[in-house]
């Protein structure tokens, strides 16, 4: 994960629009938590805004509640 100190605000919109030029940033996305899942420790969600566009999250953090509002700072690929 990156660091929030260094992270560029960013919309999901935004990244799936230019992801090459976001590869290896330090972001942080704000969202809707749509799925989630884990397995042997490791978290992944989904998050999405209201245009429909959405991203998954891999790490360690544990989201809120399906449909709860999310900040997530980390390493953008």
């Amino acid at each position: 994960e990156g660091s929030p100190v260094f992270a560029t605000r960013m919309t999901i919109s935004d990244l799936l629009h230019a992801p090459d030029a976001h590869d290896g940033d330090t972001v942080a996305v704000t969202g809707k938590v749509l799925t989630r899942a884990s397995l042997f420790g490791m978290g992944g969600f989904q998050i999405g805004d209201d245009k429909g566009n959405s991203i998954v999250v891999l790490g360690l953090a544990k989201p809120g509640a399906l449909g709860s509002d999310i900040t997530v700072t980390g390493t953008f690929m």
